[in-house]
């Protein structure tokens, strides 16, 4: 999954991220869900994480995201 794709279906990506990062607020998503340095800003300071930190857990949900929804794409394609 990448930013795009994140961002394409936000209601169902923030139920997502939510399950990953407690801390998230709506009331934010609305400031930063445009940008992704913006988001990786807020994760770090809402998480207690650094710049990198927060970056690297956002990469990691996408990718397991990523695995996840892989089987139901082959389905879609095969």
């Amino acid at each position: 999954m990448t930013w795009v794709e994140l961002t394409e279906n936000w209601a169902a990506s923030y139920k997502l991220l939510q399950q990953d990062f407690c801390q998230l607020q709506d009331d934010a998503m609305a400031f930063v869900k445009q940008d992704q340095a913006r988001f990786v800003g807020y994760l770090a300071s809402s998480h207690g994480l650094t710049f990198q930190e927060a970056e690297d857990a956002l990469y990691d949900h996408m990718a397991r995201r990523r695995l996840e929804l892989a089987p139901a794409r082959q389905l879609e394609t095969g």
